[in-house]
């Protein structure tokens, strides 16, 4: 005994514009299911097929690695903020020891331009 499937799908099996695959498969016979597993299935297996399941990973993983590339630069423009800060500060106790008469002024000098 085989099953066809019709010619025209009935109007009834419409819903929004899309055929009711189920509907043609209890039709169909069990041949008809494994037909359409074997042919989702290689859909998948060949890109055909895009869930938005697969898009949302893509875009996480596009997010996670732009993440990664901002922290990046972020961290190199915090380490070159600290290296102006510590010659900035190097700078300022220079002018302050040229300027410095006594070794109390040297000290205020030390104490208010440590590098720590």
């Amino acid at each position: 005994m085989t099953a066809t499937l019709p010619d025209e799908p009935p109007t009834s099996a419409r819903v929004n514009g899309h055929l009711r695959l189920l509907e043609y498969v209890v039709k169909g016979g069990p041949w008809a299911l494994i037909v359409v597993i074997v042919l989702t299935s290689l859909a998948g297996e060949y890109g055909i097929l895009d869930s938005q399941t697969r898009r949302n990973a893509d875009g996480i993983t596009f997010h996670v690695e732009q993440s990664k590339r901002q922290q990046e630069s972020l961290e190199k423009i915090l380490t070159v903020l600290e290296d102006q800060r510590r010659i900035q500060t190097q700078a300022a106790l220079i002018a302050c020891f040229k300027e410095a008469k006594t070794d109390a002024d040297r000290s205020d000098c030390i104490r208010k331009f440590s590098s720590k």
